[in-house]
């Protein structure tokens, strides 16, 4: 089985992210970029250099998103102490959509 071939079954087959090869990334970059971008799928491209991952921008938006509120002391409490109230079965009471995201509506507009 050619390379383009091999490549192709391991990304139809595979469910985590593929490792490939800088000479299979470059023969077959689109596909790599359309499986990125259409099945949210990341894709490990491996070097002599070292490696990199590629993977849908908004998919990376969300990562840096989560590791921001995660870095965040009083955003991590918060979700540890939802975790808790969960676990014990209680619901929290309700909060609207403003009051809930006032802290980021300062970005309104730097992303039109």
């Amino acid at each position: 089985m050619d390379q383009n071939r091999l490549l192709l079954a391991q990304i139809l087959t595979n469910h985590g992210p593929t490792t490939v090869t800088l000479k299979q990334a470059d023969e077959d970059l689109k596909r790599i970029i359309r499986r990125a971008v259409q099945d949210k799928d990341e894709t490990i491209i491996a070097s002599d250099e070292g490696a990199v991952v590629i993977l849908d921008e908004l998919e990376w938006s969300n990562i840096k998103e989560t590791l921001h509120l995660l870095s965040d002391k009083q955003s991590l409490a918060a979700l540890l102490e939802c975790h808790v109230s969960r676990d014990r079965g209680e619901r929290p009471a309700g909060i609207t959509p403003e009051e809930g995201f006032k802290d980021v509506s300062s970005f309104r507009g730097h992303y039109d």
